[in-house]
């Protein structure tokens, strides 16, 4: 018995430039929420505010 064996997408280059996130532009929020909004994407999680924090942050407005 012989069987012929074809992988999946041989030959192909894998693209990762889909998985980079793109920041979108502001939407039109208010200032102080795009801020907030900013803070908790940013890319060093140890800069991003806590739950806590947020909620604290909202619950001022």
């Amino acid at each position: 018995m012989c069987f012929d064996v074809k992988i999946s997408f041989s030959g192909r280059v894998q693209n990762n430039s889909n998985a980079i996130a793109k920041r979108p532009s502001k939407p039109k929020i208010r200032d102080d929420a795009w801020q907030l909004i900013q803070r908790c994407c940013a890319k060093d999680p140890k800069r991003r505010p806590t739950m806590d924090d947020v909620v604290r942050e909202m619950e001022a407005w």
